[in-house]
């Protein structure tokens, strides 16, 4: 007879994959509404109270559903597949594929066309090699990650680790008794080792919040082995209440999931605006402030989507009443279009479109008046329109790594400036903020931003079409009700959002757009909206005197950063290059060795010239690796080893040319420092 497993030693062994909370809770042996009920001689199952979770049994349930799944296995095919190797026509409504030779241009001209010329040179090489030749449209069977919906007692998590050349195994449930039933029905410890062997782990998401458990899958999808992506199986074990939604935001997030963070070009760039920003002075620095003795004025946000143009007559009245009113990026243009002022105007972006709107707007109207707030990273053309200036420093960026504290990062800043102008009041003591024209979406299909904006007064066609833009193809939930379409783009903003209210509780959101609901975001009608001015100084003022005066720029330790960064840059490629020139190099050796390499350039940790120097790179070296993972389990098995010895070459040839690229480029920018 099968003896049962240790609950303890089950325990103990996922200690290290466990969330704290969760891990406490299951030691401390809780009282559940369900019970473990059988045994491993008679079978297991679980006694809901009234019914049997496997009304057959576990294993009669198991049994089958692996068998059938093992027979077709679904799999998730990556972004990179989809978009970059397949024509969009080539698979049908109805799931077929349609094989097709490969067109390389094309391919290499998408990426070109996104920025991302490192990627875009690679890429070339790499697709020259198989041009014409047709590839599956499903990968071989490894993949770096199983997705479970559903654990129940997590008898199939064994049989399928053991039949499926997977890394990571990701258990998703809304129940954490069922985890703890299963640690007495389950070889986790065994598991557990096996996974780790494998260069993986075991990732728990656990709760009953759809939105929550999309996030951490996607936390899981995004650890060590997201670059192995592409082909990870997903398993459904039963469609208890939430995971059917759960399984429609993760297809929904499919480019999410794999956007690769921070490309080379873009990073230099940054790197250079901070310096440059840095060095010009005056303008004053943008932090977490302790919580202020009196109450702040509320800040109202604004936006551009299409309901803004509805709002602005109350945004004027709350704003005479004493409100601040902060415009995120093309929400300037409403204000101003709208006869509107705001009292500050945030920017986060670096792109030459930002430049180019605001000079539109700067044919009509004054904006050397308007306060400033931006990162670092914006281009110098942008903060030229704005005299009086607030930078922050943004996490996660080569730029803020090298020059900032710890303690001066401004975190949850992103991903959009609407995002940040929310962030900013937070930071600055604000307690009450209200959304307009944030509606992330649209009543309408073709109705992307609002009529007084940038996007809809220039015959420039850029504006005119959101060219750019995803198409709001997304249905969601409205705020004020119904249904609003959305983007993945916008979906990733709300996610933003949503985290930054999970991580603000005493700061109240307050939603006065028409457009996607936000979770923590009380829909509101401004129309009964009313402020109390309070004080003689205007209300933008109360906010940013609190800052204090301007910081005077620290040549010498600007100097010592820029050198700082060169000695790290030749130290991070000689490590990157002995990786490349092994002889015996493959695909995994590949990417096992250099991941540890740019890992420290994924997380917001590291805040020194490492730390900048991995974050430059990371972004650019993932979409290489995870263009190469996608390409070549497509190729013949015995075809892999001399593409893999190509893939370093060319690797090795274009990096090469990058790090001397942003050493020249720290030196022209140490020689602009005053002596």
């Amino acid at each position: 007879m099968t003896n049962a497993p240790d609950y303890s030693a089950n325990l103990e062994a996922l200690r290290p994959m466990l969330p704290p909370d969760l891990f406490s809770w299951l030691a401390g042996a809780p009282q559940t509404g369900s019970r473990l009920v059988g045994g491993p001689g008679e079978g297991w199952n679980i006694d809901l109270g009234g019914r049997l979770l496997y009304p057959s049994g576990a294993a009669g349930y198991v049994e089958p559903q692996i068998s059938a799944f093992l027979k077709n296995p679904v799999r998730r095919i990556s972004f990179a597949a989809s978009n970059f190797l397949f024509e969009d026509d080539q698979v049908g409504p109805d799931g077929s594929f349609t094989p097709r030779p490969l067109e390389a241009e094309r391919l290499t001209a998408k990426l070109t066309a996104q920025g991302e010329f490192i990627a875009a040179r690679f890429a070339e090489s790499l697709l020259n090699d198989i041009d014409g030749r047709v590839l599956d449209w499903f990968p071989d069977r490894e993949a770096g990650h199983l997705v479970c919906f559903g654990l129940g007692l997590g008898l199939h998590l064994p049989a399928l680790i053991e039949a499926l050349p997977v890394r990571d195994l990701v258990v998703v449930d809304p129940y954490p008794e069922f985890l703890r039933h299963s640690l007495s029905a389950v070889d986790w410890r065994t598991l557990s080792e096996e996974v780790t062997r494998r260069g993986g782990r075991i990732w728990f998401c656990i709760g009953q919040d759809a939105q929550s458990l999309t996030e951490q899958i996607q936390t899981a999808l995004r650890g060590p082995n997201y670059i192995r992506i592409d082909g990870a199986y997903m398993f459904q074990h039963y469609e208890a209440a939430p995971l059917p939604d759960v399984i429609r935001q993760i297809q929904e997030r499919g480019p999410i999931l794999e956007l690769a963070q921070g490309f080379y070009e873009d990073e230099i760039r940054m790197v250079t605006h901070t310096v440059r920003h840095y060095l010009a002075g005056p303008a004053r620095l943008l932090v977490d402030l302790p919580p202020p003795q009196e109450e702040m004025p509320p800040v109202l946000v604004l936006g551009s989507g299409p309901s803004a143009d509805k709002a602005m007559a109350q945004v004027a009245r709350l704003q005479r009443e004493g409100a601040v009113v902060i415009s995120a990026g093309t929400g300037l243009g409403v204000a101003l279009n709208h006869g509107v002022t705001p009292d500050l105007h945030c920017e986060i972006e670096n792109t030459v479109t930002i430049d180019e709107g605001l000079g539109l707007l700067a044919r009509d109207h004054d904006l050397s008046a308007i306060p400033l707030l931006a990162s670092f990273t914006v281009s110098p053309r942008t903060s030229a329109f704005f005299p009086d200036r607030v930078f922050y420093f943004r996490d996660s960026n080569a730029g803020s790594r090298l020059f900032a504290r710890p303690e001066q990062i401004v975190g949850l800043s992103g991903p959009t400036v609407a995002n940040l102008a929310c962030r900013a009041a937070i930071a600055l003591g604000v307690r009450d903020i209200y959304l307009f024209g944030i509606d992330l979406g649209s009543r309408s299909r073709d109705v992307h931003h609002s009529e007084k904006s940038a996007y809809n007064l220039v015959e420039d066609e850029f504006w005119r079409t959101g060219r750019g833009m995803d198409m709001l193809e997304i249905e969601a939930p409205g705020n004020t009700g119904g249904t609003v379409y959305t983007s993945r783009q916008f979906q990733l903003t709300r996610t933003g959002f949503e985290r930054l209210i999970r991580a603000f509780p005493e700061t109240a959101f307050h939603n006065c757009s028409d457009g996607v609901r936000i979770a923590g975001a009380d829909p509101a009608d401004p129309a009964g909206l009313h402020v109390s001015r309070s004080g003689s100084a205007r209300p933008v003022d109360r906010l940013l005197d609190r800052l204090g005066g301007p910081l005077a720029p620290d040549t010498r330790f600007c100097r010592a950063r820029l050198r700082e960064f060169r000695s790290a840059l030749a130290d991070w490629w000689s490590r990157v290059s002995a990786v490349l020139d092994r002889p015996d190099t493959d695909l995994d050796g590949l990417i096992d060795g250099l991941y540890p390499l740019f890992a420290d350039g994924l997380s917001a940790q590291r805040m020194d010239a490492m730390g900048a120097i991995q974050a430059s790179f990371a972004g650019s070296v993932t979409s290489m690796l995870q263009l190469s993972y996608t390409v070549l389990r497509r190729l013949p098995e015995s075809e892999r080893a001399e593409a893999a010895r190509r893939i370093a070459s060319s690797m090795r040839a274009i990096l090469a040319d990058a790090v001397r690229r942003a050493e020249e480029n720290s030196r022209d920018l140490e020689s602009e420092i005053p002596t």
